[in-house]
């Protein structure tokens, strides 16, 4: 994510390009290559989702500038940089993609047989343990995993 923002950073201090056009760019350029290969990402500590979300709102914050009070200028606060843009729930929706169409898979593919492979050995690995997580948090189970239409409007 640094490195996509470092790169185009100075497109964001331009007073000439609207804020919907520097959102738009956010969402098409900087956003997917933060996301790439995130459906299989191991975010171990808090601390790491803590950093990559810090430095998604450092990045709204530049798009958005600063905003005008009677006191002078501030900047935007966090309620008003998740609405535009939450980069956990976007990894945790991935992640639930990914591991559905896996699970669904026929019992003949090796993608499949490995993650039940996986789960029967180890069942704690992290990235293992943190689909069960966000199958909690969604209050999804199998049943619902092996369901796509139930699964799919869950999740989105």
């Amino acid at each position: 994510m640094k490195r996509a923002y470092g790169i185009t950073h100075n497109i964001y201090n331009k007073k000439c390009m609207s804020i919907h056009t520097k959102i738009r760019h956010y969402n098409t350029e900087i956003k997917p290559q933060a996301l790439y290969a995130s459906e299989t990402l191991t975010i171990l500590t808090k601390s790491d989702m803590k950093n990559i979300l810090k430095e998604e709102r450092k990045i709204i914050r530049k798009i958005l500038g600063p905003k005008r009070t009677e006191e002078g200028y501030r900047l935007h606060s966090r309620k008003t940089t998740q609405q535009m843009s939450n980069i956990a729930a976007d990894i945790r929706k991935r992640r639930l993609k990914f591991y559905g169409h896996i699970s669904r898979l026929p019992q003949t593919r090796i993608a499949n047989r490995i993650l039940k492979y996986i789960k029967g050995v180890k069942s704690t690995t992290p990235w293992i343990t943190q689909v069960q997580i966000d199958l909690q948090k969604t209050r999804l189970d199998q049943t619902d995993v092996q369901d796509r239409n139930t699964y799919r409007n869950e999740i989105h």
